[in-house]
């Protein structure tokens, strides 16, 4: 619950500096402009999959999750691709 459009949410990952042999592995969650934006790294390049509350056409479906109001948000993973599912509560 939040009035701000920008901010970490959840990370699980490294905390300091990678050496140049290191795997970079983590799972990132963040607002950006009041949508979430999930960004996942298993050692193979980052993905990112981001929301902004439009469909397809362009029309605006959904507003940001920086109303104060609770949300909920699953993230799921079956192998590949990582996906998320926003529910508004």
């Amino acid at each position: 619950m939040t009035f701000k459009g920008e901010g970490l949410i959840l990370y699980n990952g490294p905390i300091r500096e990678l050496m140049q042999d290191e795997v970079d592995d983590f799972i990132m969650l963040e607002l950006h402009r009041g949508f979430p934006v999930l960004r996942v790294n298993h050692g193979t390049g980052e993905v990112k999959l981001a929301v902004d509350g439009r469909d397809r056409a362009g029309n605006l479906r959904m507003r940001g999750l920086h109303d104060g109001k609770w949300h909920k948000i699953d993230i799921f993973r079956e192998k590949s691709p990582t996906g998320a599912i926003v529910s508004i509560l």
